[in-house]
This record gives structure tokens, sequence and C-alpha cells, in this order.
């Protein structure tokens, strides 16, 4: 059994210079609505390391989804994707720790996993396939009440 379900692909994440510039061009051809930039903090593992993370992103409010991510030094987004190409996939999971878990065993690289409090894994997980493709993990969960009721909640004017 596959451990990513087609139907659970909810996102294009794309690293760029610009996030204003970026959504009025996607939306210049696409028609697509923006949630207000966000800017996180996250206790992150990245390539092995425990620390904090700053990254700025905006998500699409129609699906398929693009997320657009501000490049930021030190962070799997420190460069630009290439030509706007796609730098991850994102995929909803049910079970996050057993997917992790079974991602690992299947020999896959982790590139970085959110952390609680306690350190464990939280939230997402990025993994680099063999032909260097990024696949990103979500705990659905971790938007409550629901995916889309975080769009609304944030939810820009037309860009």
């Amino acid at each position: 059994m596959s451990i990513i379900r087609p139907a659970n692909f909810y996102h294009f994440g794309i690293a760029v210079e610009d996030l204003e510039a970026s959504s009025r061009e996607i939306t210049s051809i696409t028609g697509s609505r923006w949630i207000e930039p966000l800017e996180f903090e996250q206790l992150t593992r990245f390539n092995g390391v425990d620390r904090e993370m700053r990254f700025t992103v905006t998500y699409s409010l129609e699906a398929p989804h693009h997320e657009l991510i501000q490049v930021a030094p030190g962070t799997p987004f420190e460069s630009p994707s290439r030509e706007g190409t796609v730098h991850h996939l994102g995929y909803w999971t049910e079970d996050f720790k057993g997917d992790l878990k079974r991602m690992r065993e299947l020999g896959y690289q982790e590139e970085v996993v959110g952390l609680d409090e306690h350190r464990e894994p939280w939230g997402f997980a990025y993994f680099v396939t063999r032909s260097g493709r990024r696949i990103e993990i979500a705990d659905r969960s971790t938007f409550e009440p629901t995916w889309d009721e975080f769009l609304l909640k944030y939810a820009a004017g037309d860009k």
C-alpha cells in the first residue's frame, strides 16, 4: 500500500524572492485569490539539527492550492525555486507519526520535520525522494477546525 494517496494532494510549494509579485503574477494567469502573508516561527529538526525556523508564506484560496514561501537563508527555502519550478508537493496525512515512520523505513531522506514543545514530530515533514523531489506530509489535524476555515480566516482582498 502506498503512503501518499493522490486524493490527499493539496498544494504546490514554490520558494520565491517576492511573495507579492509572485502572487500577482499567478493571479494574472489563474485569477487566484490569496490569504494574507503569514509569518511563522516553528521549532524544527532541519538536516538533523533542532532549531527555530522563521518563514513567511501565502496560500491561494482555490484548489489546487499554491503555497508561496519567501526565500529564507538557513531553511529549506534558502533559494528560489528554479524558474518558478515547484519546490515541493504537499500531501495531507491522517496518520502523521505512522507515515513519518514509514517514509523513514523506506529510506527516504528526511530534510525537515516540525517539532512540538517536547521536540516530538509535529505538523509537517519534508522528504527528498531518490530522484531529488521533495514531498511534504502534513498532519491535517494541525489545521483546526479545517483547512478551508483556516484559509478563509486569513483571506485577503483580491490581489
